[in-house]
């Protein structure tokens, strides 16, 4: 129950947290969209079969190489088109 309790709570303080920074951080938004959006494929790319990566023409060292970075740098410069929308 009290863990519970204290995750609620830091959920609730981290929601105002994001609020208020939204609000005086202009562009906030599209910043988080971006980290999620690097966060999903990430994962998405590290958990595709050999055969599908072949499909796209990455080789498993490149998806590994990817899927490891931090969700805040862009994409890997060698594979610029890896995992931009268009």
């Amino acid at each position: 129950m009290t863990i519970n309790v204290s995750v609620f709570r830091i959920r609730t303080v981290l929601t105002d947290i994001l609020v208020s920074a939204r609000a005086s951080v202009p562009g906030l938004p599209e910043v988080l969209k971006c980290w999620r959006y690097r966060i999903r494929t990430r994962r998405h790319l590290a958990a595709m079969d050999s055969y599908l990566l072949a499909d796209i023409g990455l080789t498993t060292e490149d998806a590994i190489t990817e899927s490891r970075q931090p969700f805040w740098k862009p994409v890997s410069p060698h594979r610029s088109g890896l995992g931009l929308r268009r």
